[in-house]
């Protein structure tokens, strides 16, 4: 990857983290429905003094969400600092910040599915009686959540795609054309032909006269029929 285009990814990745920690200071529950317009972000904190001084509040689940966005900004700044050729540690930090965003995104997605999760008990203390079971829905500011829930996802994607980007999955598959068939026969090597043992004299006993050695018939002849020619 090109130093421009970690800057790119980097700039991207750091831009959604900071929304995503700016929607937990945004009220999550409202007293709306009581004709108050208090209301309580992410953090547990309130506007209102009075209620403040009462401490009281819902659970103040936006803390994992703030969590899993610093992280992400950790690694678009590793990205950003590192070298191209280097990318082991910020790889795995990055899938880091990925998997940490989907657990974050647990928290939303639970608030809105069951309300009283996140607001707890307090309305119940503030005189509301049991108005959280009742129309728990009412006091979460949903539009707020839901911009939660789309931050979380886009800081997700946006991880675990420049993780992918630095250093694709290889999946590696082999598969066998010839499975299942049997490998050809290799042709033997072709027998030599036998060669007929060479014949050997026999060798003579012990006491026997060595046979003689055969003379040339022309170095043979008679001394006689020689000097008669002279």
């Amino acid at each position: 990857m090109q130093q421009h285009q970690r800057r790119l990814y980097s700039f991207a990745i750091g831009m959604v983290a900071v929304l995503t920690i700016g929607t937990t200071l945004l009220p999550w529950v409202v007293l709306t429905p009581l004709g108050t317009p208090a209301g309580w972000n992410g953090l547990g904190s309130t506007s209102d003094e009075s209620l403040a001084l009462r401490d009281v509040g819902p659970h103040p689940y936006g803390w994992w969400v703030i969590a899993a966005a610093v992280l992400a900004l950790a690694a678009a700044l590793v990205l950003l600092r590192t070298a191209p050729s280097a990318g082991g540690s910020t790889i795995w930090l990055l899938w880091l910040a990925a998997v940490a965003a989907l657990a974050a995104l647990t928290v939303p997605i639970t608030a809105l599915a069951r309300p009283s999760w996140l607001i707890g008990d307090f309305i119940t203390e503030i005189g509301g009686r049991n108005l959280a079971d009742l129309m728990g829905r009412d006091f979460l500011s949903v539009p707020v959540l839901s911009f939660v829930i789309v931050g979380l996802s886009l800081l997700a994607l946006l991880c675990a795609g420049t993780a992918l980007t630095l250093r694709p999955l290889r999946l590696r598959i082999r598969i066998s054309i010839d499975r299942g068939r049997q490998p050809a026969p290799r042709p033997e090597p072709a027998a030599s032909e036998p060669t007929e043992p060479e014949p050997t004299e026999p060798e003579p006993e012990p006491g026997e006269p060595e046979p003689e050695e055969s003379e040339d018939p022309e170095e043979s002849e008679d001394p006689e029929e020689s000097e008669d020619e002279d």
